[in-house]
């Protein structure tokens, strides 16, 4: 675990990188030391560092996000920030959101951050997988045309492209 210390703010995230496959949600650590009284925090934001993107803010006992590339695919625990808990849970993880994201809490004039570094993003399983069947469906499918359309007026004789084959 990553700690910051500014004076009594205490903000801790992931000390190793998270990894998720294309499609799956993704939760980024982030969490300020539980003395600091829930009322005192006055902002936290979660920042792609790499590209210089606002994720989330959370301002108000509100969270908001600005960014049309993670509208609807954000969001925070509700119950967990008066712990002193701004996890944020990114959903249907996409290959672009691979990078640094950095949560960074202000709270009494102070303010501390931590980054999670989020990387090998891939296929999982079951996209491989419905890959692997639609590849096999479409040969298959191929195949089948060829037996029923690819047959010469000459019978016995299958014409593809330059060649033609004696069945």
């Amino acid at each position: 675990t990553i700690f910051i210390l500014s004076e009594r703010l205490l903000v801790s995230g992931s000390s190793r990188s998270i990894s998720a496959s294309v499609g799956e949600d993704v939760t980024l650590n982030c969490s300020v030391d539980s003395h600091i009284p829930p009322g005192d925090f006055e902002e936290v934001s979660w920042k792609k560092t790499d590209e210089d993107i606002q994720v989330l803010l959370y301002q108000d006992n509100e969270a908001h996000s600005s960014n049309e590339r993670y509208i609807d695919r954000v969001e925070l625990f509700p119950a967990e920030i008066p712990k002193g808990n701004f996890s944020l849970r990114l959903k249907s993880v996409r290959t672009e959101d691979k990078g640094v994201y950095m949560c960074e809490v202000f709270a009494g004039g102070l303010s501390a951050n931590a980054t999670v570094v989020l990387e090998r993003l891939g296929f999982s399983a079951s996209h491989i997988m419905m890959l692997i069947l639609c590849i096999s469906a479409s040969g298959s499918a191929l195949l089948l045309f060829c037996m029923i359309y690819c047959r010469s007026p000459i019978k016995g004789m299958c014409i593809t492209g330059k060649y033609s084959y004696q069945l």
